[in-house]
């Protein structure tokens, strides 16, 4: 991949879901980095997407 942007993520999920079967994708978890907002796109492929929350922003709105 040459850079983090949407269309170098984009460029290389595409590659990534080529190369197994449709019903071998079928969610995809990322963090909430602003290069993946690509995930439109990556759900026009039928695959779900899910952004999590950082794991020390969880336990630090529970204390």
């Amino acid at each position: 991949m040459k850079d983090r942007t949407k269309e170098s993520i984009y460029e290389a999920i595409q590659k990534l879901i080529k190369s197994f079967p449709k019903a071998a994708l079928k969610i995809f978890t990322s963090d909430r980095g602003k290069e993946i907002s690509c995930y439109k796109e990556i759900g026009n492929h039928g695959i779900y997407f899910l952004l999590c929350r950082s794991i020390f922003n969880v336990a630090k709105r529970n204390k």
